[in-house]
């Protein structure tokens, strides 16, 4: 899933001059809706593109952390304030309301990633710091082993990081 977003944005990366990288545990497997988990990275990873200034850079991570496997959206881009972080999974929430801001939106990506999220059992989390960057760290609960067996898989459930 991880690199089918990836490949969804890597043609926006040369025009804006930012640098994307991934680190993928390869054992990461994951128990949720492939085209959620797909449209959650992808909000993500859309909106690291428009925050991040050319120079700057995203990183894709995922790893397996206790009983969940975390996709963290790594960016350099011009941070969140923290007295905001909670507001921006509202609806219709847009830090920047001024006439010349330069991204684009209605503010809906955030809050529609954060429940497809809880849908599936997780959750996104977020830290942040103005002019250094962001990270949104998705949460989803691990395919236990006996569920990715042969024959064992539930259709569209079991997703590969």
């Amino acid at each position: 899933v991880i690199h089918r977003v990836r490949h969804i944005v890597e043609p926006q990366i040369p025009a804006r001059g930012i640098e994307l990288t991934c680190a993928i545990s390869s054992d990461v497997r994951i128990l949720a809706d492939s085209d959620k988990v797909e449209q959650v990275l992808l909000n993500l990873l859309t909106n690291a593109v428009k925050f991040t200034a050319a120079g700057g850079r995203i990183e894709i991570r995922a790893c397996s952390r206790n009983r969940y496997g975390e996709i963290a959206i790594v960016d350099s881009g011009c941070g969140i304030p923290a007295h905001q972080i909670e507001t921006i999974f509202d609806p219709f929430v847009q830090l920047d309301k001024s006439h010349t801001r330069e991204t684009s939106g209605v503010g809906l990506g955030l809050a529609i990633s954060r429940e497809l999220t809880r849908g599936m059992g997780g959750d996104i989390r977020v830290h942040s710091t103005v002019g250094v960057g962001s990270v949104f760290v998705v949460s989803l609960p691990l395919a236990e082993k006996a569920e990715m067996a042969p024959g064992r898989a539930l259709r569209n459930t079991h997703t590969r990081a």
